[in-house]
């Protein structure tokens, strides 16, 4: 039987006697490794399965097989974008404070204020919407928030000023043109920072008063809102829980009297009626001692004092360490026992004492003599008991004198 011999192939007609040697000389592309190329000792042109070209596709006319192979190559080892790269440090802290703001911060909020519907629902979720729209209310935002976790968290290294310094800037300068379309984020900003101006001064290290800066920061959303309440229409405030306009003493301590008391040719008469104001605001809080519902109505009122007492011409006395007005703010230290025992007020009101007695020197050791030692009682009912000691017992017995807080 002859043998079947099969016919040679012939070379295509069109692609020229190098081109079809080129073809029978393929490498095996069924296995890993082109022995055939090595026995031969030519180029390898194999193409690995992952990297060849899809359906359809076609090969550039301007490169060579090699190129393209080596093209297909780099792409399929070029990396992913690394996640340092996608996510910054200053990003991933960004994610990190608007995550502790809403889970963890708004809730401290809540808890020492005792917050409830309207009021929570507002720094939870209306700040947090506003401020992706107004960057100095999101750096007011990520301040309070890196105060409140480098309060609960010493050990953590956190720049506490980075974004308050810039908010603090930015918020003096939309102050002065406060309009209804930037009212809202603007006194949220403002009451933001005001709330944890001594937390801040705290962990700042600032040497200096800070009640003065506390003050100074917590007029501002008062002259705001009562500026703002002849231009534009603020959006309405639920009625207070607790009424401010039942009548109660005003029984400013005998000692403090005495201190206020000048003669015209004084350097502070021109301040005399910011400081009466202040000290009013003073007898109103050791007059609200003496009313029956005294726990509530005291820890309400102390926080309403600088809004509704202070100045700026007051804070500017402050400033500029005048006795008298530091002597009535050490009045309103003692008051602190009643604040909310929260990272906002940590270690205020016997330092702060000591730095007013170091400020005015020894001349005003006697109206200073009966708050310091008011400062270092910790039982509010002792506290209680101690203060009203120092007013006269007939403007606690006047119902006539009786006045409303505001």
């Amino acid at each position: 039987m002859a043998s079947y011999r099969r016919p040679l192939r012939r070379p295509p007609r069109d692609g020229g006697m190098e081109n079809w040697l080129d073809a029978a000389q393929q490498c095996d592309e069924k296995k890993p490794t082109c022995s055939a190329c090595a026995r031969r000792e030519t180029r390898c042109h194999y193409v690995e399965p992952g990297l060849r070209r899809p359906p359809g596709q076609e090969k550039s006319g301007t490169g060579s097989p090699q190129t393209d192979t080596d093209d297909a190559s780099a792409n399929h080892r070029q990396p992913s974008p690394s996640y340092e790269s996608i996510y910054t440090p200053e990003h991933l802290l960004h994610l990190r404070l608007l995550h502790h703001y809403n889970t963890c911060t708004v809730q401290s909020f809540t808890d020492a204020f005792q917050l409830e519907g309207f009021k929570s629902e507002v720094l939870r979720l209306e700040v947090p919407s506003l401020a992706l729209q107004h960057h100095y209310l999101m750096d007011a935002l990520l301040s309070v928030t890196l105060l409140h976790l480098a309060s609960t968290d010493p050990s953590t290294d956190l720049p506490v000023t980075k974004y308050r310094d810039r908010a603090v800037r930015q918020l003096r300068q939309q102050v002065e043109q406060v309009s209804e379309d930037n009212a809202r984020p603007v006194f949220m900003a403002s009451l933001l920072l005001s709330v944890t101006a001594l937390a801040a001064d705290r962990h700042t290290g600032y040497d200096g008063i800070w009640l003065t800066n506390w003050l100074a920061m917590a007029i501002g959303p008062r002259m705001m809102i009562d500026g703002l309440r002849k231009q534009v229409s603020l959006r309405p405030t639920p009625q207070r829980s607790i009424p401010l306009e039942h009548a109660a003493p005003v029984a400013v301590p005998l000692d403090l009297e005495d201190a206020l008391r000048m003669d015209e040719d004084d350097e502070d008469w021109e301040f005399r009626e910011d400081l009466q104001r202040a000290a009013t605001g003073i007898g109103k809080l050791f007059g609200s001692l003496a009313c029956p519902t005294c726990d509530g109505c005291v820890a309400f009122k102390i926080r309403a004092w600088p809004f509704s007492f202070v100045s700026s011409r007051f804070v500017d006395m402050a400033r500029q360490l005048r006795p008298r007005a530091l002597t009535v703010m050490s009045y309103y230290l003692p008051f602190f026992h009643w604040f909310p025992r929260v990272w906002l007020y940590e270690d205020v009101a016997v330092q702060e004492m000591e730095r007013i007695a170091l400020a005015v020197g020894s001349e005003w050791a006697t109206p200073l003599a009966a708050p310091k030692v008011a400062v270092r009682v910790k039982d509010t009912s002792l506290l209680k008991e101690y203060l009203l000691g120092l007013v006269s017992r007939e403007c606690l017995r006047d119902e006539s004198a009786f006045e409303g807080f505001v």
